[in-house]
């Protein structure tokens, strides 16, 4: 996963997972990375290079709504 700029220091331009939430990618560009999010409901999935409704490269649970 991608996190930190030193990340892109050492990685080829690109997107790529981000560490800790699968509606965030990282694109990284010349050295440095842009975290970018996902379209409502959809996840990054790193084989395909974009996001999905679902993805098997980044696990998540969803978001339980109108529970307390």
């Amino acid at each position: 996963c991608v996190g930190r700029v030193a990340d892109c220091k050492i990685l080829p331009n690109g997107d790529f997972q981000t560490c800790g939430d699968c509606h965030f990618y990282a694109s990284c560009s010349e050295g440095y990375i842009y975290v970018r999010p996902c379209p409502v409901s959809l996840v990054f999935d790193s084989i395909a290079q974009r996001c999905l409704y679902t993805s098997s490269t980044c696990i998540h649970k969803p978001p339980i709504i109108g529970r307390r």
